[in-house]
């Protein structure tokens, strides 16, 4: 509650109600994600696109567009989520390989296996935590089409990145 107080108290009434976030651009992406966690999916596109259009020359819109990807999804809007998580997924951002990740569930979910396979082999590439999903994943993947000397490599370095972090971790 404090922090929805917080939020609201930054902006006027009117603000708010005509969704003009040109005041104060970070309070939009927080308004749009408590729209999202309140299941106002529509205000949170709105209020999302929002906040992306004022941010643009800052280039400081990249979890506007994460959010905004998962608000189309909640309403079924398959089509505008895969847009925008594309256009987060070629970014250089933090938010890329979350983006990623969505597209390969996306993908799975329409058992679209081209765009699956792609997805993961680009969220492999990444270097994040998200990598050892996506070699698991991709074990997965390759077992289940049948080609289990794919599967097999993919598992094998699931084990052995894991065995990376692992160590690393211990090192600290």
């Amino acid at each position: 509650i404090y922090s929805c107080f917080f939020f609201f108290k930054q902006k006027t009434a009117y603000e708010i109600y005509q969704c003009d976030w040109s005041s104060d651009v970070c309070s939009s992406d927080l308004a749009g994600i408590v729209y999202y966690h309140i299941s106002r999916y529509n205000d949170a596109i709105l209020t999302l696109k929002s906040s992306i259009y004022y941010n643009k020359e800052k280039r400081d819109y990249e979890e506007a567009i994460f959010w905004l990807g998962k608000a189309f999804l909640k309403i079924g809007q398959t089509d505008s989520a895969i847009n925008t998580f594309i256009q987060l997924a070629y970014m250089k951002s933090d938010y890329a390989p979350m983006a990623m990740y969505k597209l390969y569930f996306i993908y799975r979910g329409k058992n679209d296996k081209k765009n699956e396979k792609y997805w993961l082999l680009n969220l492999a590439d990444t270097n994040t935590p998200f990598s050892l999903a996506a070699y698991w994943n991709l074990g997965w993947f390759y077992y289940t089409s049948g080609n289990f000397k794919k599967a097999l490599y993919y598992f094998n370095k699931t084990n052995h990145r894991s065995e990376e972090h692992t160590s690393e971790l211990q090192s600290h």
